[in-house]
């Protein structure tokens, strides 16, 4: 707005709102918007847009009305991910020196590269714009595993299939890509079967979404920030730094048929 009244444009056409009055196209950069209970103006049709100061933007919540709503969708996501692993297989790290090469019921996750870090930021932006739905706490203690999960996790999920393949038909294509753990402690934290079963929230929706958030930490037990995607062809036995340190072990991720 200019400073004065006295300043403030006489024509619309002097205004800067549109790139051509002819067909009342708006200008670039302008952000469309509407109102939840317009006005009546005798029939009249109303077009809204707005105007940030350069360097500012809107603070995208995604059309979520609040944290839950949002946390629901991410558990969704994080389970579809894992559809195949929930039901047929387990997921356990194993040294790449002892991981069989012939056996028919060892397998590897093969992936396929996405770009994860503009999508997680997004959504930590979305979630922290949103207001807590019932329990701010107890909202932010899920939003934090399940966020960890989703930003570290490796594939889209689309790609998955339900038939993996054997370490040996991975082996196959040296260029296929699957897992490396950096490191690998078999003591990482996880939640037991009573911390899952016994765990109770006045609210019914919290109380299951909090559930789902430590099924799904089980399911990724190690330091996930140091795990990347690798060519199979690229992994060794052991990673050699120098003589004077010992090898460091190479972990992979394997699936074995669930059983149980």
């Amino acid at each position: 707005m200019p400073p004065t009244p006295e300043q403030a444009p006489r024509l619309l056409s002097q205004t800067g709102v549109f790139a051509s009055l002819a067909d009342l196209r708006p200008s670039p950069g302008l952000i469309p918007y509407d109102v939840n209970a317009p006005l009546w103006s005798d029939g009249a049709v109303k077009r809204r847009w707005v105007a940030l100061p350069p360097g500012s933007r809107v603070m995208d919540t995604g059309g979520y009305k609040g944290r839950y709503e949002l946390l629901r969708d991410l558990a969704l996501d994080l389970f579809w991910s894992n559809r195949y692993p929930f039901t047929l297989y387990v997921k356990q790290p194993m040294r790449w020196r002892d991981v069989p090469r012939q056996r028919d019921d060892i397998f590897l996750p093969i992936f396929k590269p996405w770009e994860v870090a503009d999508l997680a930021s997004a959504i930590e932006s979305g979630y922290r714009n949103l207001v807590p739905t019932w329990d701010e706490g107890t909202e932010d203690k899920i939003f934090r595993v399940l966020f960890d999960v989703f930003r570290h996790k490796k594939g889209a999920g689309a790609e998955l299939s339900a038939i993996k393949p054997t370490v040996s038909e991975i082996l196959a294509n040296p260029r296929n890509l699957t897992y490396h753990l950096l490191t690998h402690d078999p003591d990482y934290p996880g939640y037991g079967w009573d911390d899952i079963i016994e765990y109770t929230h006045r609210v019914p929706e919290v109380e299951a979404l909090m559930r789902q958030a430590m099924v799904l930490h089980n399911q990724y037990r190690w330091e996930r920030a140091k795990t990347r995607v690798i060519e199979v062809g690229k992994l060794h036995d052991d990673e050699h730094r120098d003589r004077e340190r010992p090898s460091i072990p190479v972990y992979v991720r394997v699936d074995v048929p669930d059983l149980g």
